[in-house]
């Protein structure tokens, strides 16, 4: 049976934290939601992007544990697709663990863009 998610991501930054969050539903009904504070320096030092990669990482190990078949990213740091298919360099050790880590998984994820009005 296929099991198909959509994960929404989202991160913040203030001072010397950052924080990150994923929700995930599955059809129209949310069935999962965590946030946490992050921890890494590497990621502390990024100006943007590091609680939604955080977001992300924590959230393929959520899909894994549900043996999902496949899923789809929604997020607004452009960073978090561009570093996953190569389109960016990754800047740091932080970084360059996300994509070691999402680049596999390519084959059954995807990643589409939502627009946030700030």
């Amino acid at each position: 049976m296929e099991k198909h998610f959509d994960i929404y991501v989202n991160g913040s930054r203030q001072a010397r934290k950052y924080a990150w969050s994923f929700a995930v539903n599955e059809g129209p009904a949310m069935i999962h939601m965590t946030s946490g504070e992050g921890k890494n320096p590497q990621a502390l030092a990024m100006k943007n992007g590091a609680g939604e990669i955080e977001a992300v990482l924590k959230a393929l190990k959520w899909l894994k544990k549900q043996h999902a078949s496949s899923a789809t990213f929604h997020y607004d740091y452009e960073g978090v697709k561009k570093w996953a298919n190569g389109e960016m360099e990754p800047e740091n050790d932080f970084v360059r663990q996300y994509v070691e880590l999402i680049s596999p998984e390519l084959s059954w994820l995807e990643f589409v863009k939502k627009d946030v009005k700030r």
